[in-house]
């Protein structure tokens, strides 16, 4: 498994007190994380939107749990009851949703008073577009022509992923295309901002997935090194940069919009 879904899967264990808490991947793409939860004995659903288009919804009918654990989303609705869920976890789809306080306000319905939301994914402050490999290519404005020049350049000297057999010229119009149409980059002003109406506290943890990271790929020295202060500073400022964020958020419990 991806080494963000097996992280994903420690802190499901690590965050709830009992094994029987009821988790939601949202936005869980093929189910890899529902699937391999499920056979670690966790209590785990998913919610998608099979894009039309995808390949997602055929692969989670062929994992057998299209329909019971995994369920479609109905435009931004959760089908799922209120109250419904002790965690709630997300990797790398937060950058892709347009209304981001209508999901909020989704995920704060269906999770129990006190529970927790754990996300992973890139603010605006990035500096490498995760999905076409270019440097600052989403700091530019939407739509703005000077962006095509500038992704052409880097595509040039042979940045860029999957590149096929187009021409960097069109690699560039059809990746700026995708660009505009399926990411939404924010501040992380902004991103505060909405979490705040419906979260009463947000903590950072980039520091421990980056201590996860290094652990993973054998570096176990570099993996404490990382957890100690001002290292640990050092760890979730270079994460949020090269990387993404790593958000706990939990619940309020006070009246929402």
């Amino acid at each position: 498994m991806h080494v963000n879904y097996r992280y994903i899967l420690e802190q499901c264990r690590s965050i709830l007190t009992t094994s029987k808490g009821k988790i939601l991947d949202y936005g869980c793409g093929a189910g890899d994380i529902v699937e391999e939860g499920r056979r670690q004995g966790l209590d785990i659903y998913g919610v998608e939107s099979f894009y039309e288009g995808g390949t997602t919804r055929e692969m989670v009918r062929e994992k057998g749990l299209l329909g019971n654990a995994i369920k479609e989303l109905d435009g931004d609705r959760i089908p799922f009851p209120d109250n419904s869920f002790d965690l709630v976890v997300s990797n790398q789809v937060l950058e892709h949703i347009s209304n981001l306080a209508s999901v909020l306000k989704e995920i704060h319905r269906v999770l129990k008073p006190g529970a927790v939301f754990l996300c992973l994914f890139p603010s605006k402050g990035i500096i490498r577009e995760g999905h076409c490999g270019i440097p600052m290519i989403h700091w530019f404005p939407k739509h703005s022509r000077y962006r095509y020049y500038w992704m052409l350049l880097f595509r040039k000297f042979g940045l860029g992923y999957h590149k096929g057999d187009k021409s960097p010229q069109q690699w560039s119009y059809d990746f700026l295309d995708w660009l505009d149409k399926f990411t939404f980059y924010r501040s992380y002003r902004e991103i505060r901002g909405a979490f705040s109406v419906y979260f009463s506290s947000l903590r950072h943890i980039e520091d421990d997935y980056i201590s996860y990271r290094l652990n993973d790929s054998k570096h176990g020295l570099l993996a404490k090194v990382s957890r100690v202060i001002p290292f640990k500073n050092l760890s979730r400022w270079l994460c949020r940069k090269l990387g993404g964020m790593v958000i706990v958020a939990t619940k309020a419990n006070r009246g929402c919009p």
